[in-house]
């Protein structure tokens, strides 16, 4: 018997960014708008001079993401909002953030983030985007 085969569908529309409970709206365009990376490798492998091997997985679950925003995103003051406060010392522990395709629930979440990188700030003819770099510890994948 053959194989119908299945169509899937993907769509931006479907995936939910939310930054201390704020929805961010506002994203450049592109297939990159939102990366999550993980901040270390999985695992580390070691080959003696016997030519045994061991492997060491990494307890690191810290991710960075990137957020890649339209230079008129409301998102972008809230962030700078959310930058100088922790500089200041006025922001405990981070900030909560979510990242969610809505679609298949593929994403995660994690409770203390840290805007380790600002965006580049460019007022020329054509509009950029603004790129912030987000690190969060104990990430928790679903």
């Amino acid at each position: 018997m053959a194989n119908a085969g299945n169509t899937y569908v993907y769509s931006f529309e479907n995936v939910a960014v939310t930054l201390n409970g704020l929805a961010v709206t506002g994203f450049w365009e592109g297939d990159d708008a939102v990366t999550i990376t993980p901040n270390s490798d999985n695992a580390t492998p070691l080959v003696g001079v016997d030519g045994d091997a061991t492997v060491s997985y990494s307890t690191d679950d810290a991710v960075r993401i990137v957020l890649r925003l339209k230079a008129d995103s409301p998102m972008n003051a809230i962030l700078d909002r959310f930058y100088r406060r922790a500089r200041a010392g006025n922001f405990g522990g981070g900030f909560p953030v979510s990242v969610r395709n809505t679609g298949n629930g593929e994403g995660g979440s994690g409770g203390e983030a840290h805007i380790i990188r600002s965006p580049e700030r460019q007022f020329g003819l054509n509009a950029t985007q603004r790129e912030w770099e987000l690190f969060v510890n104990a990430w928790q994948w679903s």
